[in-house]
């Protein structure tokens, strides 16, 4: 992937990127698969999180092991299973949680 198709995925969310202290944007390479494309299915994952929650916090949930993936984390859930059912349920289940918490 060249580095302009990688701001152009990560300016349409497509890849998750967090910022350094020098406002660097690092892309976590969990979101890519062996061939160096990213996973499919992530902006539809992280998208609606990304409205809701800053990128430190998406990126911490994204590496936390879940009960509700079987004790996986969503970056692993992903790259096995894509998008699941349990996998968008989980998302938007910490997307109420956190709206819920705002108000």
């Amino acid at each position: 992937m060249s580095a302009a198709a990688v701001e152009l995925a990560a300016d349409s969310m497509a890849l998750m990127w967090i910022e350094d202290s020098n406002g660097d944007k690092l892309f976590p390479v969990q979101q890519f698969t062996a061939a160096g494309q990213p996973l499919p299915g992530l902006r539809k994952l992280t998208g609606p999180l990304l409205h809701l929650l800053d990128r430190y916090m998406v990126a911490s949930w994204l590496n936390l092991a879940s009960d509700e993936l079987g004790g996986r984390s969503p970056w692993a859930e992903l790259k096995q299973e894509g998008v699941s059912e349990r996998l968008e349920r989980a998302a938007s289940e910490l997307a109420t949680r956190m709206s819920t918490a705002t108000k």
